[in-house]
């Protein structure tokens, strides 16, 4: 579906492979031919994963061909035939499981597939929901959508309190995910999307209970099970494997490790594109950036980040301390975990989500100066800050020590393998997941 979905995906594969277990991973041509680094290091290593691509219909949708990921899409008024298109994929992944083998034992899924728990039906086989989001932008999802609080909520700079939260927990209506109204554009896409994850056998979830054990607890009481088994990003452990995630950096690796290694350790403050070099002071990677790479370098001193969730973990797993600045989908969610909660963050001011499409029209929502006075106080030398690094390298510390043997992530690893193969066993033994 997108980027932030794929990314993670692919990692969890790696992860099982490593358990030997032999995983297939579907996508379409396009975005494999996006991940082919990773395939291909994949095949090299020797694990057990098959990259199997599905064409993806986008002339009988209704799209411009080549249109298979969110970020190919030309305009937001193509939501609803994107969506149509990958609910078209339900008969070929039907007529492809049918002849593959071994015959699948679990399908693990975004929850932007709903119709793919029809297919785990038809093969009588469980479909569990793979969360790339924290246990934390879960629960106030529940927790909002169970309640009645927003139709107390006049206007959409009120703040609210989210109800049901270990800690005081406020947000505005301008800061929700587009997901808490209905479907905008009459497809029924979000009320369908929230049906179907409920009749999940179980969650998969990037995240590690050390991170937020209280969150977990309060969303293990609303959900059939969940196991965290993240941060995944951290099975990647030799140099090419950080370097070669998502699309193709316009930068040689060489070139940026040369230029991070000139730089004092902790130094740095990472952007959301880090113009080539520039009078020496920077370095600019235009389009896609080598992330996990940067943030594992000891230069990297900071990171400013729109707060996605792979970017939030990838900077928790370095030890690195954030700059937020939120932009859409549960962005302002990963803001207050980082900021309030783990406090190992700096907002830099951003009050409301950017729409798709109306960026133009919202203009600037950060001015020069906030961004100097973030910076500033990340990287500041003082009590503040060296407390703020000092919670931020902990953290990163919990991180790793998690999906270690004996970790808790280790641990929930086997747990879900364990599950999915006691399942599996009542209908006879099979060793594919998909």
């Amino acid at each position: 579906m997108s980027q932030s979905h794929l990314i993670p995906f692919t990692d969890m594969a790696k992860l099982l492979a490593l358990r030997g277990i032999a995983v297939t991973i579907i996508m379409t041509p396009l975005n494999a031919i996006r991940f082919q680094t990773i395939i291909d290091q994949a095949i090299h290593s020797n694990l057990n994963i098959q990259f199997i691509p599905l064409p993806f219909p986008c002339q009988q949708a209704g799209l411009p061909q080549g249109c298979e990921n969110m970020d190919s899409i030309p305009s937001p008024d193509l939501k609803k035939q994107f969506f149509l298109a990958s609910s078209m994929l339900q008969q070929p992944l039907e007529n492809l499981l049918g002849h593959l083998e071994p015959p699948p034992s679990c399908i693990i899924a975004s929850v932007c597939l709903p119709w793919t728990r029809d297919v785990a039906v038809k093969f009588k086989i469980p479909w569990l929901v793979f969360h790339g989001i924290s246990c934390f932008t879960l629960l106030c999802g529940k927790n909002i959508e169970r309640s009645d609080v927003l139709k107390s909520v006049a206007a959409d700079s009120e703040p609210f309190e989210v109800p049901g939260m270990p800690d005081k927990i406020e947000f505005t209506k301008a800061q929700l995910p587009p997901g808490f109204q209905p479907s905008s554009d009459g497809s029924g896409f979000v009320e369908k999307m929230r049906a179907t994850a409920i009749l999940a056998q179980g969650v998969v979830v990037n995240s590690f209970e050390d991170l937020e054990p209280n969150y977990l607890l309060e969303y293990k009481k609303l959900v059939n099970k969940v196991w965290c088994i993240g941060p995944v990003s951290l099975c990647n452990k030799e140099m090419s494997d950080k370097f070669g995630r998502g699309n193709k950096t316009s930068i040689d690796e060489n070139q940026c490790l040369k230029w991070l290694d000139s730089r004092k350790p902790k130094g740095m403050a990472a952007g959301r594109e880090v113009r080539r070099e520039n009078q020496g002071r920077g370095l600019i990677i235009r389009g896609w950036a080598p992330q996990v790479l940067i943030l594992s370098h000891p230069a990297a001193g900071g990171f400013l980040t729109h707060s996605g969730w792979n970017s939030t973990i990838e900077a928790i797993c370095s030890g690195v301390p954030m700059i937020t600045w939120p932009m859409f989908a549960e962005q302002f969610y990963n803001e207050k975990l980082v900021v309030q909660v783990l406090r190992i963050g700096v907002r830099i001011g951003v009050e409301v989500i950017v729409q798709w499409g109306e960026e133009e029209k919202a203009g600037a929502l950060v001015k020069r100066n906030q961004i100097k006075e973030a910076v500033d106080k990340l990287m500041d030398e003082g009590k503040e800050g060296e407390e703020r690094r000092e919670r931020a390298r902990k953290l990163g510390e919990l991180a790793k020590m998690a999906v270690e043997e004996g970790g808790s992530s280790h641990l929930n690893t086997t747990l879900l393998i364990q599950d999915i193969m006691e399942q599996v066993n009542q209908n006879g033994p099979t060793k594919e997941i998909v």
